[in-house]
Formats: structure tokens, sequence, C-alpha cells
């Protein structure tokens, strides 16, 4: 992969990785695939000196949310045993299974809107109407105007 499609930002994250990772133990780091070592370890600033120390816990460090991001990927993908796999699964499912259904409640608040805003007045009928009819004086009257108007 190009070095100049990631960013300067993104690239700082994978030295703060890279530095995490190396600061596990072998078994823990056999875990991790080597091909995703490898892009780290490619992708990452040779130069820039993180600020990671292996005798502070990460939940204390000062590191970037990307790093922490990734961090708890890995942990949950490759280091997380069986139980804590399982447990982060349920709670997967928990937050998706929320999501939808504030999705359908959102989607049948719209619903009953557009549902109160289509509802049609019943089309009133002409033959319901009451006939006015004009008096013998008006009809005389407006006789009369007409002919004037001529």
């Amino acid at each position: 992969m190009n070095n100049s499609v990631i960013s300067y930002e993104d690239r700082i994250s994978y030295t703060e990785i890279y530095d995490i990772i190396m600061f596990l133990n072998d078994d823990e780091k056999n875990k991790i695939p080597k091909k995703f070592i490898e892009f780290v370890q490619k992708n990452r600033l040779k130069d820039y000196i993180t600020k990671v120390n292996p005798y502070v816990p990460l939940e204390f460090q000062k590191v970037r949310k990307k790093t922490r991001n990734v961090i708890a990927y890995i942990y949950r993908r490759y280091l997380a045993d069986e139980s804590e796999k399982e447990e982060f699964r349920e709670q997967e499912k928990k937050e998706y299974e929320e999501e939808q259904r504030i999705l359908k409640e959102k989607k049948d608040k719209e619903q009953s809107i557009v549902n109160l805003n289509s509802e049609k007045e019943e089309p009133i009928e002409i033959s319901n109407l009451p006939v006015v009819k004009e008096s013998m004086f008006i009809k005389i009257k407006n006789f009369i105007k007409k002919i004037l108007k001529k």
C-alpha cells in the first residue's frame, strides 16, 4: 500500500499501535496475524517517538482515539479468551437490538404522522347541498340590471 494515501495522523496512530504491540509478551503477539503487524509496521512513522509507557495501563495513557479503537479491535478479535468474546457478541447483539427498536419506533412515529396528514376528508356530494332559490324580487332586479347594462 502506498504510504502517501495514509494520513500523517493515521501514521502516528500506527506508530502508537506498533509500540503497544511490541510491549506485548510473545504469546499475545503470536495471536495477532503477522500480516496485520507487518501492515502497522510498514505504515508507521519510524522517526516518531510515542509516549506509550509499558508500565502504565493503557486506559491511563494519552493516545489517539484511533489508536484506542484499533487496540480495542485487536483485543476483541485476537487476544480475548472465548468467554470474553461471547460477552462481546452478547453486548453487540443487545446494542444492535436496541438500535433496531429505536429505528422501528422512529419509523412507526413517522408513519403515523404521514397517516394523519394523508387522511382525506369525505368529499361533499353536490346532491346533498341545500339549494338556495332566488326570490322573485331578486330575479326581477337582476333582469332589469342586465337590460340597463346593454
